[in-house]
């Protein structure tokens, strides 16, 4: 159909599909909304999927836009009940519905609220496939001087309130006076559960790219093991349960490696490893069952708290250096975060700096930012020491605090390229 100047069409219900827009049909579908959307704007901000319902012939009928939710909505998240350290984590396990249009040349009745649905139902698998994780809930904002949300009613959405009629524009908060309806389906039974327990299962978590720690040499000469060794082992001698200390270390790393970086995480990681692996290490066999038992939580927490961080640091990146992994120039960022778990008895929680591969997502180095040296200070700690080797021929990048000449050169003198 020439859709400069369509004819009404009738369809089935029953007949409809919704399915995500190839690539190559992105401009078509901009196009559209632009030409025939109230708000006409092309693009959409962050992680998005655009969706498109279409008849048995395979027309076009209606075009669903989602992005990445809202980053505040006092509605939303006083229904949710979660913390703000909980939200910045789970914000990516809501997707928002930014655009929603039946063409104007469709005359189905009940097909907004049809499609709605279908979308709903698929939602959850296309932004996984898309985006390498799920979703737990869908949220929407309705401008109530002009629809009334009828169609996301009849699919199940529930109403929660309204905005208080701001946008955020560079950074900043900007009061436009249009407070708008804020709506929410869960795609999942507990929904409100998973996004507000202490630590949500893995498996809703978005998971970054990391590198497979399986994949490297983990025992043996050359080892991962063998590097930990001279590591001395700080607990007390009575009442140890896994006493090759250097084989803790290792799963502890081997977790570190693969993403995990909350005790809880990690512990799940080690326990779902092979056995073989677990018994290398020198994990406790219990002989009557013969399996071998895995940490718990709280031995991981001990062996974290008292690791020696700057050894244990510098061992692993010169190992890891050694094996190889980042001889294809790849590039390396440079960032600050906070460590988490760590804030204890009113101290102030441990501050990190960290140079990641950005192809496996895997920490080369780190540095602790101490009291008195800022970050900074210590992103150039870091880049000494990761040296020539680490840095010749690599890009590195960083965020806009370390924008500076003191940055760049110290980048420079390594053989690397900041930016």
């Amino acid at each position: 159909m020439d859709e400069t100047q369509p004819s009404l069409i009738a369809v089935d219900l029953q007949k409809i599909r919704v399915i995500p827009v190839a690539r190559s049909d992105f401009n078509r579908w901009d196009d559209l909304i632009v030409r025939h959307h109230y708000l006409a704007t092309r693009g959409m901000v962050g992680a998005c999927l655009r969706q498109v319902a279409v008849d048995e012939g395979g027309q076009w009928l209606a075009l669903l836009g989602w992005t990445t939710a809202a980053f505040k909505c006092q509605a939303r998240d006083r229904w949710i009940g979660w913390q703000p350290s909980q939200q910045w984590r789970r914000l990516p396990l809501i997707a928002n519905n930014a655009r929603f249009l039946v063409l104007p040349w469709v005359r189905v009745a009940h097909l907004a609220s049809r499609v709605l649905g279908l979308a709903v139902r698929r939602l959850d698998s296309d932004w996984r496939q898309r985006h390498g994780h799920g979703l737990l809930l869908a949220e929407t904002f309705v401008d109530g001087s002009r629809f009334r949300g009828t169609c996301y009613r009849a699919a199940g959405w529930q109403i929660l309130g309204q905005t208080r009629g701001f946008r955020r524009s560079a950074g900043r908060y900007v009061a436009h006076g249009q407070p708008k309806m804020v709506l929410v389906k869960p795609l999942h039974a507990r929904a409100c559960e998973i996004l507000t327990a202490a630590e949500p299962p893995t498996r809703f978590l978005p998971q970054e790219v990391h590198m497979d720690p399986l994949a490297l040499r983990l025992i043996g000469p050359g080892s991962l093991k063998e590097a930990l060794a001279p590591l001395v082992d700080p607990r007390k001698a009575r009442g140890k349960e896994h006493r090759d200390y250097a084989g803790l270390m290792t799963l502890i790393t081997m977790a570190n490696l693969a993403g995990m970086r909350s005790f809880l995480a990690i512990t799940e990681y080690i326990a779902h490893l092979p056995s073989d692996i677990l018994r290398a290490c020198g994990c406790r066999v219990d002989l009557r069952p013969n399996r071998v038992r895995p940490p718990s939580e709280p031995t991981v927490r001990r062996i974290i708290t008292g690791a020696p961080a700057e050894q244990l640091d510098q061992i692993t990146t010169t190992w890891l250096q050694g094996q190889g992994l980042w001889q294809d120039a790849g590039a390396i960022a440079i960032d600050g975060k906070t460590l988490r778990g760590s804030h204890i008895a009113g101290a102030n929680a441990v501050q990190l700096v960290a140079a990641c591969d950005h192809a496996t997502g895997a920490v080369i180095a780190q540095a602790q930012i101490e009291t008195t040296a800022g970050e900074i200070e210590t992103a150039l700690h870091l880049i000494e020491r990761l040296g020539e080797k680490g840095l010749r021929g690599r890009m590195v990048t960083a965020d806009a605090l370390h924008t500076q000449h003191r940055f760049c050169d110290a980048v420079g003198e390594k053989g690397g390229t900041s930016c």
